[in-house]
């Protein structure tokens, strides 16, 4: 058991060891001294942060739903601010999926409840912005799954004060990030439908929707929308729950479903179905395997140049109407040619 580096305890709270770290702080496992229970604690990084950590703090205290993380406590000591947390049994998701896609028994509880989550969070006015695996955990015993979604640090609400971006620039994971939120406009409940969609397609084929070498050419895939259909990559997926998920993972907003609890709606709809049955994967090798699984490495939240983006996404536009031209070019010389008389 590691001790937890470069934390004091404030006298409450007494650390016990580091477990990892998150977009605004180090991530601890401490000891809540006077109710005797063992808590989530992150400490900020750097005095900058206050504001961020205080801010999630106060949006995490606004809610209260079994699939979001709760808040405790918040506080200032002389080592600077840090948020108390529920400490919640279970993975990330990233390391479950990882090297063993979710069995789709599993998958409907799975996306049952971060729906959930995500649609009491929308109806009080916030939205995520920054949904990926690391920022779901999910807990599953051979019995119960248990899921939550964590950090809403880069969350947004209409009843608090927004953090601003430096401009011409936006906060997000590559691989999980909307179109809308790469060419500058604001994002939605939508966005964070698109994100968890990125999830799900991740969760079920260890694959996210978009890959590449570098940050350009994921980029190039979500603003391009080409995507290859989930039952493709893994022939038990039913059609339907391909499509639906399809549809999440719109490149225009408009395509998606309107909000997560029709999303959950669909999805489930079809998983309860007697045609949804697992037959690829059994629950007892992917729990085995899961345990076994040990992931280090985690998707950091970057800051993506929305410049150089445009500049791609020009780029790709100027292409296609090269690419156009050129066919329209040749049809018209073959036309000219051989049927014009």
């Amino acid at each position: 058991m590691s001790e937890a580096p470069h934390f004091k305890s404030s006298g409450r709270y007494q650390p016990i060891k580091a477990i990892g770290e998150g977009g605004v702080g180090s991530i601890f496992v401490a000891l809540d001294t006077q109710l005797n229970r063992e808590v989530a604690l992150k400490r900020l990084k750097n005095a900058t942060e206050f504001d961020a950590i205080m801010r999630e703090s106060q949006i995490l205290a606004s809610l209260n739903h079994p699939n979001i993380v709760s808040v405790y406590d918040f506080g200032i000591d002389e080592e600077g601010a840090y948020v108390v947390m529920e400490l919640i049994k279970g993975k990330m998701v990233n390391h479950w999926a990882s090297k063993n896609p979710i069995p789709l028994s599993l998958f409907r509880e799975f996306a049952d409840q971060s729906l959930q989550g995500l649609a009491l969070a929308h109806s009080q006015g916030l939205i995520h912005r920054d949904i990926k695996p690391q920022n779901i955990m999910m807990d599953y015993d051979g019995k119960k799954v248990l899921v939550k979604l964590l950090d809403f640090g880069l969350a947004e609400s209409s009843r608090l004060p927004g953090q601003e971006e430096e401009a011409g620039t936006v906060m997000g994971s590559v691989h999980t990030i909307a179109p809308e939120q790469l060419i500058g406009e604001p994002a939605s409940v939508l966005t964070d439908i698109y994100s968890l969609a990125c999830v799900y397609y991740y969760s079920l084929t260890g694959h996210y929707p978009f890959e590449g070498n570098t940050v350009e050419s994921i980029v190039d895939g979500h603003l391009k929308g080409t995507i290859m259909p989930l039952n493709q990559r893994r022939p038990a997926i039913p059609p339907l729950l391909a499509q639906v998920i399809g549809r999440m993972l719109s490149r225009d907003p408009a395509g998606r479903p309107e909000n997560a609890e029709k999303a959950r709606e669909q999805i489930l709809a079809i998983t309860k179905s007697p045609a949804f049955h697992e037959k690829d994967f059994g629950l007892k090798q992917f729990i085995a395997k899961g345990h076994a699984t040990q992931i280090k490495a985690s998707a950091r939240t970057e800051l993506i140049d929305l410049t150089k983006v445009k500049r791609r996404k020009i780029f790709i536009q100027i292409a296609w109407a090269v690419n156009i031209l050129t066919t329209l070019g040749a049809v018209f010389f073959l036309y000219s040619k051989y049927f014009k008389k």
